[in-house]
């Protein structure tokens, strides 16, 4: 049986082994954060709701965020 097939789910597995083999804290951080922040429907869902302004700035403001946590 292979290790892929134990890790449930894969994305913990995937940041498990990159941060023991390898990568740091901070890009494994800021992965987990940039998944669901930069998530295209709740952008759009968020534009649609309060504005385009905000939906903008929730999209700018998340990729910012990414780029600092992952330093």
């Amino acid at each position: 049986m292979n290790w892929k097939d134990e890790c449930k789910p894969p994305v913990l597995c995937f940041l498990f082994l990159r941060v023991f083999t390898g990568w740091g804290l901070g890009p494994a951080v800021a992965f987990l954060y940039s998944g669901p922040a930069i998530n295209v429907l709740a952008i759009v869902l968020t534009a649609s709701v309060l504005g385009v302004e905000l939906g903008i700035a929730r999209a700018l403001g998340a990729v910012f965020l990414s780029i600092v946590i992952g330093r």
